[in-house]
């Protein structure tokens, strides 16, 4: 599967992942350009990873909507983060409070004594901050990160590519959603990782920008002159068709497609002759 996207509904990554693993023995994602967010999460269901030079996937940290807004999105790690720097910002202040008064008193206050002027300082300091977390917004992160989790969890079961290891450092590791991890940092990561093939790349140079990022647009080929053949052959057999069944006006299907040899399809239409 060569796969390019941006990423999207983690509930339908998770579905073509274990499609794919209920219908093939082996699964190799080819990441030729940008895979990041869902597209991630589908490639753990992968025995195997197949980089190019352009390739690289993403953190699975969710996208959360963001309130008040209505197309702003940020990651279920930001809230997670804020908590974090909170807590440890204020032992760090509640610590320092604590040394600060115990050593500039001389011994004269005890360490009881200092450590509540100290703790009183600190929810001073930090009290209107942390009074601005909603514990319900708090719940939703926690049940929306748990997402990824649990299929990462249930797609290693089959892939075994991977460890709990990588999957929670996808999860909770990076700085931010577009962190790259690029083929040389996937190697320490994930079990087996190789570079394409000759034929994957040769196949990648004929798909050209398809192949490197996501586009909006269709774009349908044939890569092989097996189908090209095969529709020639059933274009000749209806062309007969009709004529063995055609009246006294003797009328006739032209073939006025653009099935070149080169694999391009074009438009194909039949008319009276």
């Amino acid at each position: 599967m060569i796969l390019v996207t941006n990423g999207g509904d983690p509930d339908a990554a998770y579905r073509i992942a274990r499609c794919v693993q209920n219908h093939y023995e082996k699964f190799t994602v080819c990441v030729s350009g940008i895979c990041k967010s869902a597209g991630t999460l589908l490639l753990l269901g992968a025995q195997e990873l197949a980089f190019s030079d352009h390739g690289e996937i993403g953190p699975l940290d969710i996208q959360l909507a963001k309130k008040d807004e209505l197309w702003g999105q940020e990651s279920g790690l930001t809230v997670m983060t804020a908590l974090s720097a909170l807590h440890e910002n204020a032992q760090d202040a509640f610590d320092h409070f604590l040394m600060s008064l115990t050593a500039r008193s001389g011994g004269r206050i005890t360490v009881r004594t200092a450590s509540e002027i100290a703790a009183k300082l600190t929810e001073a300091l930090y009290s209107r901050i942390s009074g601005q977390i909603d514990p319900i917004h708090m719940g939703e992160v926690n049940r929306s990160m748990a997402i990824a989790k649990e299929y990462g969890k249930r797609l290693m079961g089959k892939s075994k590519n991977f460890e709990d290891e990588t999957l929670q450092a996808l999860i909770s590791s990076f700085p931010s959603h577009g962190f790259v991890i690029d083929r040389e940092e996937a190697d320490g990561r994930f079990k087996n990782v190789r570079s394409c093939t000759v034929d994957e790349l040769a196949l990648l140079d004929d798909l050209d920008s398809f192949a490197l990022s996501p586009s909006a647009s269709t774009w349908m080929r044939f890569i092989s002159d097996d189908i090209l053949e095969e529709d020639l052959s059933n274009a000749r057999a209806q062309d007969t068709t009709i004529l063995e069944q055609s009246g006294v006006d003797g009328t006739v299907a032209t073939a006025a497609g653009d099935l070149q040899a080169n694999g391009r399809v074009g438009n194909a239409s039949v008319g009276a002759g």
